[in-house]
Protein backbone atom coordinates (compact mmCIF):
# COMPACT_ATOMS: atom_id res chain seq x y z
CA UNK A 1 0.00 0.00 0.00
CA UNK A 2 2.91 2.48 1.04
CA UNK A 3 4.67 1.57 -2.14
CA UNK A 4 1.47 2.72 -4.52
CA UNK A 5 0.87 5.46 -2.75
CA UNK A 6 5.13 6.24 -3.06
CA UNK A 7 4.52 5.40 -6.93
CA UNK A 8 1.74 7.61 -7.42
CA UNK A 9 3.50 10.25 -5.98
CA UNK A 10 6.78 9.69 -7.86
CA UNK A 11 4.73 9.43 -11.04
CA UNK A 12 2.66 12.99 -10.50
CA UNK A 13 5.94 14.69 -9.65
CA UNK A 14 7.30 13.91 -13.15
CA UNK A 15 4.02 14.14 -15.02
CA UNK A 16 4.30 18.24 -13.75
CA UNK A 17 7.75 18.10 -14.29
CA UNK A 18 7.69 16.86 -17.66
CA UNK A 19 4.52 19.32 -17.88
CA UNK A 20 6.90 22.17 -16.96
CA UNK A 21 9.65 21.65 -18.94
CA UNK A 22 6.53 21.47 -22.21
CA UNK A 23 5.46 24.90 -21.35
CA UNK A 24 9.42 26.27 -21.30
CA UNK A 25 9.40 24.48 -24.85
CA UNK A 26 6.62 27.51 -25.67
CA UNK A 27 9.34 29.92 -25.24
CA UNK A 28 10.93 28.37 -28.23
CA UNK A 29 8.62 29.92 -30.01
CA UNK A 30 10.04 33.59 -29.54
CA UNK A 31 12.84 32.80 -31.51
CA UNK A 32 10.60 33.61 -34.56
CA UNK A 33 10.59 37.64 -33.31
CA UNK A 34 15.11 37.51 -33.63
CA UNK A 35 14.87 39.37 -37.22
CA UNK A 36 13.05 41.75 -35.23
CA UNK A 37 16.30 42.72 -34.14
CA UNK A 38 17.41 43.92 -37.55
CA UNK A 39 15.11 46.88 -37.43
CA UNK A 40 17.44 48.56 -35.28
CA UNK A 41 20.39 48.13 -37.34
CA UNK A 42 18.40 48.82 -40.95
CA UNK A 43 17.16 52.34 -41.96
CA UNK A 44 15.09 51.11 -44.30
CA UNK A 45 13.62 48.25 -42.52
CA UNK A 46 13.40 50.78 -39.50
CA UNK A 47 10.97 53.59 -41.74
CA UNK A 48 8.86 50.62 -42.91
CA UNK A 49 7.58 49.55 -40.01
CA UNK A 50 7.31 52.98 -38.67
CA UNK A 51 5.14 53.79 -41.68
CA UNK A 52 3.30 50.51 -41.06
CA UNK A 53 2.53 51.35 -37.80
CA UNK A 54 2.21 55.02 -37.93
CA UNK A 55 -0.76 54.68 -41.14
CA UNK A 56 -3.19 52.58 -38.63
CA UNK A 57 -5.37 55.23 -38.63
CA UNK A 58 -5.93 55.18 -42.20
CA UNK A 59 -5.60 51.99 -42.53
CA UNK A 60 -8.74 51.51 -40.07
CA UNK A 61 -10.51 53.70 -42.27
CA UNK A 62 -10.12 51.52 -44.99
CA UNK A 63 -11.05 48.54 -43.50
CA UNK A 64 -14.22 50.58 -42.48
CA UNK A 65 -14.76 50.56 -46.57
CA UNK A 66 -13.99 47.01 -47.10
CA UNK A 67 -16.50 45.67 -44.44
CA UNK A 68 -19.43 47.85 -46.21
CA UNK A 69 -18.58 46.83 -49.83
CA UNK A 70 -18.26 42.63 -48.24
CA UNK A 71 -21.61 43.68 -46.57
CA UNK A 72 -23.41 44.87 -49.41
CA UNK A 73 -22.27 42.22 -51.39
CA UNK A 74 -23.01 39.61 -48.95
CA UNK A 75 -26.25 41.55 -49.13
CA UNK A 76 -26.73 40.77 -52.47
CA UNK A 77 -25.70 37.34 -52.45
CA UNK A 78 -28.13 36.00 -49.65
CA UNK A 79 -30.56 37.41 -51.91
CA UNK A 80 -29.70 35.89 -55.02
CA UNK A 81 -28.72 32.56 -53.46
CA UNK A 82 -29.99 32.07 -50.29
CA UNK A 83 -30.92 28.03 -50.19
CA UNK A 84 -30.24 27.35 -53.83
CA UNK A 85 -26.93 25.57 -53.15
CA UNK A 86 -27.77 22.49 -51.91
CA UNK A 87 -27.41 19.51 -54.37
CA UNK A 88 -27.37 15.91 -54.00
CA UNK A 89 -25.29 13.86 -53.02
CA UNK A 90 -24.48 10.33 -54.55
CA UNK A 91 -21.79 8.26 -52.09
CA UNK A 92 -20.27 11.15 -50.84
CA UNK A 93 -19.61 12.71 -54.89
CA UNK A 94 -21.18 16.00 -54.28
CA UNK A 95 -21.27 16.59 -58.05
CA UNK A 96 -22.10 12.74 -59.45
CA UNK A 97 -25.80 14.19 -59.96
CA UNK A 98 -24.59 16.55 -62.29
CA UNK A 99 -22.38 14.80 -64.54
CA UNK A 100 -24.60 12.57 -65.56
CA UNK A 101 -28.36 12.01 -66.19
CA UNK A 102 -29.44 10.72 -62.31
CA UNK A 103 -33.52 11.25 -62.78
CA UNK A 104 -32.48 13.76 -60.27
CA UNK A 105 -33.72 17.24 -60.80
CA UNK A 106 -35.39 17.72 -56.58
CA UNK A 107 -34.80 17.20 -53.20
CA UNK A 108 -37.98 14.86 -53.09
CA UNK A 109 -35.87 12.82 -56.30
CA UNK A 110 -32.45 12.62 -54.26
CA UNK A 111 -34.31 11.72 -51.38
CA UNK A 112 -36.50 9.29 -52.60
CA UNK A 113 -33.28 7.40 -54.08
CA UNK A 114 -31.48 6.85 -51.02
CA UNK A 115 -29.25 9.89 -51.15
CA UNK A 116 -28.58 12.56 -48.95
CA UNK A 117 -29.24 16.60 -49.37
CA UNK A 118 -26.01 18.70 -49.22
CA UNK A 119 -25.22 22.12 -48.64
CA UNK A 120 -22.12 23.30 -50.43
CA UNK A 121 -19.78 24.34 -48.41
CA UNK A 122 -19.09 28.27 -48.76
CA UNK A 123 -23.00 29.72 -49.21
CA UNK A 124 -25.09 32.32 -48.81
CA UNK A 125 -28.15 31.08 -46.39
CA UNK A 126 -27.33 33.82 -44.24
CA UNK A 127 -25.16 36.91 -43.38
CA UNK A 128 -22.20 35.14 -41.81
CA UNK A 129 -21.64 32.21 -43.97
CA UNK A 130 -22.22 35.22 -47.04
CA UNK A 131 -19.62 37.15 -45.69
CA UNK A 132 -17.10 34.02 -45.21
CA UNK A 133 -18.10 33.28 -49.04
CA UNK A 134 -17.15 37.02 -49.90
CA UNK A 135 -13.58 37.42 -47.86
CA UNK A 136 -12.97 34.15 -49.49
CA UNK A 137 -13.20 35.28 -52.81
CA UNK A 138 -11.84 38.56 -51.97
CA UNK A 139 -8.34 36.83 -51.57
CA UNK A 140 -8.68 35.15 -55.16
CA UNK A 141 -7.64 31.71 -53.29
CA UNK A 142 -10.18 28.45 -54.31
CA UNK A 143 -13.35 30.74 -54.88
CA UNK A 144 -13.70 28.99 -58.85
CA UNK A 145 -15.94 26.67 -56.68
CA UNK A 146 -18.05 29.00 -55.35
CA UNK A 147 -18.60 30.74 -58.61
CA UNK A 148 -19.18 27.18 -60.04
CA UNK A 149 -21.67 26.24 -57.60
CA UNK A 150 -23.73 29.54 -58.37
CA UNK A 151 -23.78 30.12 -61.83
CA UNK A 152 -25.25 26.02 -61.63
CA UNK A 153 -27.92 27.10 -58.83
CA UNK A 154 -31.24 26.59 -60.40
CA UNK A 155 -33.65 27.34 -57.39
CA UNK A 156 -34.55 26.15 -54.00
CA UNK A 157 -34.59 22.52 -53.36
CA UNK A 158 -33.71 22.39 -57.24
CA UNK A 159 -30.74 20.08 -57.92
CA UNK A 160 -27.66 22.32 -59.75
CA UNK A 161 -27.70 22.22 -63.55
CA UNK A 162 -24.27 22.90 -65.33
CA UNK A 163 -24.29 26.68 -66.38
CA UNK A 164 -27.76 27.27 -65.52
CA UNK A 165 -27.38 31.08 -64.66
CA UNK A 166 -24.09 32.35 -66.52
CA UNK A 167 -25.28 35.65 -66.24
CA UNK A 168 -24.26 35.62 -62.34
CA UNK A 169 -20.70 35.69 -63.48
CA UNK A 170 -21.36 39.45 -63.67
CA UNK A 171 -22.12 39.58 -59.49
CA UNK A 172 -18.38 38.12 -59.57
CA UNK A 173 -16.54 40.00 -61.79
CA UNK A 174 -17.91 42.96 -60.73
CA UNK A 175 -16.93 41.92 -57.09
CA UNK A 176 -13.48 41.03 -58.02
CA UNK A 177 -12.98 43.88 -59.99
CA UNK A 178 -14.10 46.43 -56.69
CA UNK A 179 -12.83 44.29 -54.34
CA UNK A 180 -9.70 43.15 -55.13
CA UNK A 181 -8.29 45.49 -57.71
CA UNK A 182 -9.42 48.55 -55.81
CA UNK A 183 -9.99 48.30 -52.26
CA UNK A 184 -6.27 45.83 -51.90
CA UNK A 185 -4.70 47.98 -53.36
CA UNK A 186 -5.91 51.07 -51.29
CA UNK A 187 -4.44 49.06 -48.41
CA UNK A 188 -1.01 49.00 -50.07
CA UNK A 189 -1.70 52.79 -51.18
CA UNK A 190 -1.95 54.03 -47.55
CA UNK A 191 0.73 52.47 -46.60
CA UNK A 192 3.46 53.23 -49.49
CA UNK A 193 1.87 57.13 -49.42
CA UNK A 194 2.82 56.94 -45.65
CA UNK A 195 6.44 55.86 -46.40
CA UNK A 196 7.12 58.31 -48.95
CA UNK A 197 5.76 60.99 -46.57
CA UNK A 198 8.32 59.58 -43.77
CA UNK A 199 11.18 59.28 -46.22
CA UNK A 200 10.80 62.98 -47.72
CA UNK A 201 11.07 63.90 -44.03
CA UNK A 202 14.34 62.26 -43.33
Amino acid sequence: MIVSVVDTCRRMTNYQILMFVGSLKAFRAMRILRPLRLVGKLKGLRLAINAIVSSTEQILNVMFITMSVISIFTIFGVHLFKGSLYRCSIDGDHHAAREYDSGIWTKQDCLDQGHDWVNAENNFDNIWSGTIALVEVITTEGWLTLLYDCIDARGVDLQPKRNENLWLVIYFVTYIIIGNVFIINLYVGVIIEKFNRMNDHI
